[in-house]
């Protein structure tokens, strides 16, 4: 499925402060896990790649069936979800398989987020 997009929004936080979601109000994909104790650092949930065309990350054909019937994006083997996690730097966008909504992860949010606690 082939998304056109212009602008982005800004990508926000879960009520724990843990996960970085789509920027909709409506829609909850997890795109990375925020540990602000290793520097405000955001590592990629499993079920993401980068897509060098486009310059922003997607999630796998896999990831995209898993959405579609509800469930959270992820790797087919089990062992991806702990081991493969790649820290990325903002800022770094997202386009959730969910509603097509591009997500931008900007420093200013995560130190906003910081700051406040959550979003």
């Amino acid at each position: 499925m082939a998304f056109a997009f212009e602008t982005s929004m800004p990508a926000r936080l879960n009520k724990s402060g843990e996960y970085v979601l789509c920027g909709r109000r409506r829609c909850h994909i997890r795109f990375a896990i925020y540990n602000p104790s290793r520097g405000q650092r955001c590592y990629v949930l499993s079920g993401w790649h980068y897509d060098d065309r486009l310059g922003v990350w997607v999630a796998s054909r896999h990831a995209e069936r898993r959405v579609a019937l509800g469930l959270q994006p992820a790797d087919r083997r089990a062992f991806a979800r702990t081991t493969l996690r790649r820290p990325i730097e903002p800022p770094a966008r997202f386009r959730c398989p969910k509603c097509g909504t591009v997500s931008e992860v900007t420093a200013e949010t995560l130190r906003r987020a910081a700051s406040v606690g959550t979003l």
